[in-house]
């Protein structure tokens, strides 16, 4: 007991600095909170890959307490539901918009307030929950007029992704993967919001999908053909990637697919997109070969 006190009062003395550290204003509170998450959302070992700029503490430097998901989704849709009601009463002949003239303020500052949360999630959840998140987002950025800044969730969304790309996750099938970039595509031309990190999906179908394939996870004709018809469809689109999956769409004889299937369908609508699309496709093409400036 003589020797328990000086100890804990040595350890006290060193661990002082670095609660102080840890509770300086705008300190980071990612390393300090929450655990960083591999791939597999298991807490990874080598500690965070996500800058420091990422995670601040709010005001007086104290870190606001994760939220669920499910309460994120509620806020964002709620914010939504709010701008549509803002917009009817303006709409309407009576004009009576005084009332609702700072909503878009004050969602604003609700978002303002979420952001610690909102951050977390969309960096280092699991990928389900990020999706769960994105789609509300991509909701409010394509409101017309964009009241809501919400564009720099959805790239810092896009970065952590693009960055977790690589191998399957465990559990994860060829199908999951392109299931998630599909609804990304989706998502972010449903929000009209260009950025150029696209490319890094349309590379890692390009690149690690005939891998995938290789190793025996063999991607189905119907997801092949959804991603497919997606790209093309919303313009998100690169040859290589979309000869890709092709490949993958047509490993199986058209024979055996029934002429109501909406595969067929899929297909037959894909090609009338590459028909349409044929000159800009092939230019792409073209300069992606020779690394020349792609013309937007």
């Amino acid at each position: 007991m003589a020797v328990a006190a000086p100890l804990r009062a040595l350890l006290r003395g060193r661990a002082a600095p670095v609660a102080q550290e840890a509770l300086r204003p705008g300190a980071c509170t990612a390393a300090r909170r929450l655990p960083p998450l591999g791939r597999s959302g298991a807490p990874a070992r080598g500690g965070s890959r996500l800058p420091r700029r990422h995670f601040c503490a709010g005001p007086g430097g104290v870190a606001a307490p994760a939220a669920p998901v499910p309460e994120l989704v509620a806020l964002l849709r709620e914010l939504r539901a709010a701008a549509g009601a803002a917009g009817a009463k303006e709409d309407a002949p009576a004009g009576g918009g005084e009332g609702g003239a700072g909503w878009a303020a004050d969602g604003q500052a609700r978002v303002e307030a979420a952001k610690p949360q909102l951050q977390r999630v969309l960096a280092e959840a699991p990928v389900a929950s990020r999706l769960e998140l994105l789609r509300p987002l991509a909701a409010l950025a394509a409101l017309p007029g964009r009241p809501y800044a919400v564009a720099s969730y959805m790239l810092l969304f896009l970065e952590e992704y693009t960055r977790s790309l690589g191998a399957l996750r465990d559990g994860e099938t060829i199908s999951d993967r392109a299931a998630e970039i599909r609804e990304v595509l989706l998502c972010f031309h449903r929000s009209g919001i260009a950025a150029d990190r696209i490319r890094l999906l349309h590379e890692h179908v390009a690149q690690e999908f005939p891998r995938f394939e290789a190793a025996g996870a063999l991607l189905p004709m119907p997801a092949a053909v959804r991603l497919c018809h997606t790209m093309l469809a919303t313009g998100l689109s690169a040859p290589a990637a979309v000869v890709v999956l092709l490949r993958s769409a047509l490993r199986e004889p058209l024979l055996h697919v029934a002429d109501d299937a909406p595969e067929l369908r899929g297909l037959k609508t894909i090609e009338m997109l590459l028909r349409l699309d044929f000159l800009h496709t092939l230019d792409l093409a073209i300069r992606m070969a020779h690394k020349l400036p792609i013309r937007r």
